[in-house]
């Protein structure tokens, strides 16, 4: 019996390390994609929240329209399904993906259970939207000091 116990402690030791390295990222948040099917890209966003391993959420682009989505995360893979509407008809669309050591997305899609495939990246839109903030105060900050450099001609 002291065997098995030793055997398991060094077991459970051993498995310690890669039980601490395998986290799975919180997806929670606003995602920009970018899809490629056939040679044509879209740029669809989505708008997730994560509960310990399933996720749920809104899918909405000009391609497909706007779906609820259901999901799950396992480490770092995902997996994402829903129901859109194409030429009339309900089409089933799945997405797989894997989240990089970046933060960004990437992985494959099919919709009509695999009758058309894509691809697909993603960042989250915090990003994209932090970058245009930016550039606007730098602009309006510019404005700002044209119309100061602007007053003290016309006082002169």
């Amino acid at each position: 019996m002291t065997r098995r116990i030793s055997c398991s402690s060094t077991l459970a030791l051993a498995l310690l390390p890669a039980t601490l390295t395998a986290q799975t990222p919180d997806l929670s948040g606003e995602w920009v994609l970018s899809v490629e099917v056939n040679g044509s890209v879209t740029t669809p966003s989505l708008t997730l929240v994560q509960e310990a391993d399933s996720l749920s959420g809104t899918y909405s682009s000009d391609t497909l329209g706007r779906a609820q989505v259901r999901g799950a995360v396992n480490d770092s893979t995902f997996t994402l399904s829903f129901n859109a509407s194409m030429q009339g008809q309900s089409i089933a669309v799945r997405y797989r993906g894997e989240v990089q050591e970046d933060g960004t997305v990437k992985g494959t899609l099919d919709l009509a259970d695999g009758a058309i495939s894509g691809t697909f990246t993603g960042k989250r839109a915090t990003e994209t939207r932090a970058r245009v903030e930016l550039a606007g105060e730098i602009r309006a900050g510019e404005i700002r000091a044209d119309v100061v450099t602007l007053r003290s001609h016309v006082r002169e």
